[in-house]
């Protein structure tokens, strides 16, 4: 099973399903279902902007599921008309992917999870097991 490593409140808002692109530096030849591993960062300014609590985010676990559906090539049209879907203030998408995302799952009950390296990564069997049993609600 594939995991991804995503900063707080956007770990939050994929499994939810308010953000619907995760923007990138890189493709992704990879399209399936995806584990969502919220990072021990919280963006403060943007918790606010979501009205969600910062203190309340989890941090350093896996918090649901999403899939990989396709990836963009933003044009500065498709930047704007999209804007709903991957959230950024930026005005402009510079290199950015965006990795269009579908059916979000969060996990009842985070599960802790150590820091991994960057990017999509392997999780253990493990590990993965325990997202296979654990309840889901839809985002």
């Amino acid at each position: 099973m594939k995991a991804l490593n995503i900063d707080q409140p956007w770990a939050e808002l994929i499994v939810r399903g308010r953000k619907k692109i995760e923007l990138r530096n890189k493709r992704t030849s990879y399209r399936g279902l995806i584990v969502v591993r919220a990072t021990k960062t919280v963006l403060i300014e943007y918790c606010k902007k979501y009205s969600l609590d910062p203190d309340k985010l989890p941090t350093g676990k896996i918090v649901g599921t999403v899939e990989i559906v396709n990836v963009i090539d933003f044009t500065q049209k498709l930047w704007e008309d999209l804007r709903n879907e991957h959230l950024s203030d930026a005005p402009q998408p510079g290199n950015l992917k965006g990795w269009k995302l579908n059916n979000p799952k969060c996990l009842q009950s985070p599960i802790p999870y150590p820091r991994t390296l960057p990017g999509i990564f392997n999780l253990p069997e493990e590990t993965a097991e325990k997202i296979r049993k654990a309840e889901k609600i839809e985002g």
